[in-house]
């Protein structure tokens, strides 16, 4: 059984905690919104021309196609070497690896490292793991992690920005 304090503690709740909440959301909401379509070029430091990028907020990290990963040693520090797009070989340091589940497949342990990554006009440092995504379109999924407040993704639409940053790394 409920008891009338317990009902009035319901009701103040809901009257003076529900507005005060609904408020706080409206105001975290940016003023201007960047809308990227589901496609979209982007430039990725190392990279001599921009690729195309799926953006894909139902993936929690970015990824990057790449092959002949292999792992070396650098002043005690473990580095990855790998070709990717435009036959680039790249090294970066290793950040860590990451365990990634899959569809319909077992999870897939992968090499995780920093980029700049240029989208609209905006530079930002992304962990980039990479994989194999020869299968895909797109050498370059960008997940959510990666994208900045205020980004939103219209599903409808491709190429709403170019990747048009003054400068080739985010320092």
């Amino acid at each position: 059984m409920q008891t009338p304090r317990f009902k009035l503690a319901i009701l103040f709740l809901l009257l003076y905690h529900t507005p005060l909440y609904a408020e706080n959301r409206m105001a975290s909401t940016p003023a201007e919104t960047i809308r990227l379509g589901w496609l979209e070029h982007a430039r990725l430091e190392g990279l001599p021309a921009p690729i195309e990028a799926k953006v894909d907020s139902g993936a929690d990290h970015s990824a990057l196609h790449a092959e002949q990963i292999d792992y070396f040693q650098n002043d005690g520090q473990t580095w990855v070497r790998f070709t990717t797009v435009q036959q680039t070989t790249l090294r970066k340091p290793l950040l860590r690896e990451s365990r990634i589940k899959q569809k319909n497949a077992a999870s897939q342990l992968r090499p995780v490292v920093r980029f700049g990554l240029c989208l609209n006009d905006q530079w930002r440092e992304v962990e980039v793991n990479l994989v194999n995504r020869s299968q895909f379109k797109q050498p370059l999924l960008i997940g959510r992690s990666a994208l900045l407040r205020g980004e939103l993704i219209d599903v409808q639409q491709t190429h709403l920005t170019q990747p048009n940053c003054p400068t080739l790394s985010p320092h």
